[in-house]
């Protein structure tokens, strides 16, 4: 064979081990990008039977699913179907990196969802509530990721139940698994030993699921019905078969509001109170929410309630930024809520002092609040879920808003509509008392 023909030969095979090699790293790519393309709604797939959109701010409605005008939304997100973004949530996907949410769950108000270092999946029938965080995360199905709770860096197996103010990061968290109030899980030991999630624990979860699907409609039929005013600002409830009654909020003449405030159904606010910016007040489930005269309501607060509770907040209350209030809820005169707490399902008697990011909440499926006894100081840091924990409280609570006495300004609430109601101070048998009682004078 001529030398000229070998060297051709030699030349060629060189040529095709290049373009194997070529088609095989594409492959490998293509490979690689398999899931991100399967989210992308662009591509006409189905990831999980499941249809998704790509959420785009000035689009409230998505199919079957509502995403509130004020929710903050940045990068490439995509949702499905049933769910529900709340009004002041923000959800960011950094470049490269994208949020991808399944059918049926819903983001609560002030929650953060943030997609760095990684892409974000979160499963369906999904409850991320107020003031939770995830980041850089995976979240499976049926998974309810409590209030201030956080999940970073982490994977969160299908069904497990993270409970208020818990911290997890950095761990695969088995599915079923309970992580209980203000525990903080940083290894993989830890996550490995958690208990499983009682029958009580689980039940909450479905029924907070279900709850949300319901006025997740409702606000669509809200929106489609009264339009975009409707669903910012002050506004009324949409109807549900929890709330069949649309009611419009009563805030006095006195009382200021900073902007992107989300005020939504039956909430009272009282003369001279301030509420601060991206502040909700939502009563579409928990209903009345009523606010005393001379509240200081700071910053991404959250005042919110299940089915069948109330929210009563006397009168010089403060509530500190990113602080949550959540019914069943009393709380008295001259308290103070500080930053980044939580007190749900508890009665917080006259002037209390809470410190910022204390944690207030019984275990799943107790009925019974917990009891804050007067001119008590709850700890920085401090996670109080029953009476067991109320030896870690202090004496001499202060005097609440601005150090004023309360009998200086009496205040008063403004009229609450048919039949009226004498408001002053409501006595402290209960934000679910207060509601009973006003539901029976309407009637």
């Amino acid at each position: 064979m001529p030398k000229r023909s070998s060297k051709r030969i030699a030349a060629l095979k060189v040529y095709l081990v290049r373009v194997a090699s070529m088609i095989g790293g594409l492959l490998v790519v293509l490979l690689a990008a398999q899931p991100a393309l399967a989210a992308n709604p662009s591509t006409a797939q189905k990831q999980d039977a499941e249809r998704r959109y790509l959420l785009e701010p000035g689009v409230f409605v998505y199919g079957t699913s509502y995403v509130a005008p004020l929710a903050e939304l940045f990068g490439e997100i995509y949702i499905g179907d049933n769910n529900f973004v709340a009004a002041n949530s923000i959800l960011r996907a950094a470049p490269t990196r994208q949020i991808v949410i399944g059918s049926g769950s819903n983001i609560q108000d002030n929650v953060l969802v943030r997609a760095l270092e990684d892409s974000i999946t979160i499963g369906s029938d999904t409850s991320l509530t107020h003031h939770a965080i995830v980041r850089n995360s995976q979240i499976g199905s049926r998974v309810y990721v409590g209030y201030r709770a956080s999940v970073a860096d982490s994977r969160v197996g299908d069904g497990a139940v993270i409970w208020h103010g818990a911290i997890v990061e950095g761990v695969n968290i088995p599915g079923n698994a309970f992580v209980a109030a203000g525990r903080v899980v940083t290894s993989q030991a830890q996550a490995d030993a958690l208990p499983k999630a009682a029958e009580s624990e689980q039940a909450f979860a479905r029924q907070q699921i279900q709850d949300t699907q319901g006025f997740t409609r409702g606000y669509i039929n809200l929106y489609k019905s009264a339009g975009y005013e409707a669903i910012i600002g002050i506004g009324p409830n949409p109807k549900t078969s929890i709330l069949p009654q649309s009611v419009m909020p009563r805030v006095a003449e006195t009382a200021e509001m900073e902007e992107f405030v989300r005020i939504v159904g039956d909430v009272r606010v009282g003369g001279n109170s301030t509420i601060g910016q991206r502040t909700t007040m939502r009563a579409d489930e928990g209903s009345p929410i009523i606010v005393g005269a001379d509240a200081d309501i700071d910053d991404r607060v959250t005042i919110h309630g299940l089915e069948d509770t109330a929210v009563r907040i006397g009168e010089h209350v403060t509530v500190d930024d990113d602080a949550l209030i959540h019914g069943p809820a009393d709380i008295g005169d001259n308290v103070t809520v500080g930053e980044r707490s939580v007190v749900f399902n508890a009665t917080v008697e006259d002037n209390v002092i809470i410190g910022q990011n204390a944690i207030i909440t019984p275990p799943p499926g107790q009925d019974s609040p917990i009891v804050i006894p007067a001119n008590s100081v709850v700890p920085e840091d401090a996670v109080i879920t029953g009476p067991n924990d109320l030896g870690k409280l202090r004496q001499g609570g202060g005097t609440g808003n601005n150090g004023e006495d309360q009998d200086d300004v009496p205040g008063e609430l403004p009229e609450t509509g048919a039949g009226g109601l004498a408001m002053g101070r409501a006595a402290t048998a209960g934000a679910a008392a207060a509601y009973t009682a006003d539901s029976a004078k309407r009637r």
